[in-house]
């Protein structure tokens, strides 16, 4: 069994060409490469299984597999720029969950009212073990100013984005995704010849 391995971002044209040239140089007739975009195997292995079972005379079929045994590239420039922007929002993020009252006590006279239960707190336990810190210990509110809460709130749905599109970009270049073609059944499944291109 014959298996072309392509890059993902490889178009049909280019495909259809690298087949048709690797089968006319076998004396094969030409067959059209069908895609399955839909499908994504998670190795080589299971690719090839995959491929096993849809191959038929008609056409080379061709799905998207996670290449393990490629090496691992280094960062590139935006992951490195996002790790850099979600240190950036990690330190403000600690700075702004800090229990606030303890900071911001000048002008309380020592007491806080929560605004839902109406619950008086007393800032010296604001931080303190066995105290509160920004939520209110009856009915867990969030004691910060509302602006305060609302660029917490700004901050960390960012950060989360950004770690989201930090483990993509990760995950791509520790395991590139490719395409594996069969470019010929023809052969013992434990004769497998994997061309890359």
């Amino acid at each position: 069994m014959q298996y072309v391995s392509m890059r993902e971002d490889t178009s049909l044209d280019r495909m259809q060409a690298t087949v048709d040239a690797w089968r006319n140089e076998h004396s094969m007739q030409p067959l059209p490469v069908k895609l399955d975009k839909d499908t994504v195997c998670y190795s080589t292995l299971e690719a090839i299984d995959w491929l096993g079972t849809h191959a038929n005379d008609m056409c080379c079929p061709a799905v998207k597999y996670y290449d393990e045994t490629m090496r691992p590239a280094g960062p590139e420039a935006r992951e490195l720029e996002v790790e850099r922007q979600l240190e950036s929002l990690r330190v403000k993020l600690e700075a702004r969950n800090r229990p606030w009252w303890k900071e911001h006590q000048t002008g309380t006279d020592g007491m806080v009212e929560c605004a839902h239960c109406r619950s008086m707190l007393n800032v010296a336990y604001c931080g303190v073990r066995k105290g509160w810190r920004n939520h209110c210990p009856v009915c867990h509110a969030d004691l910060r100013p509302r602006a305060v809460q609302d660029q917490f709130d700004r901050w960390k749905q960012e950060y989360l984005q950004l770690r989201e599109e930090r483990d993509r970009l990760r995950d791509k270049r520790r395991h590139p995704l490719n395409w594996l073609i069969l470019t010929s059944p023809q052969g013992r499944p434990s004769h497998i010849k994997i061309t890359c291109r």
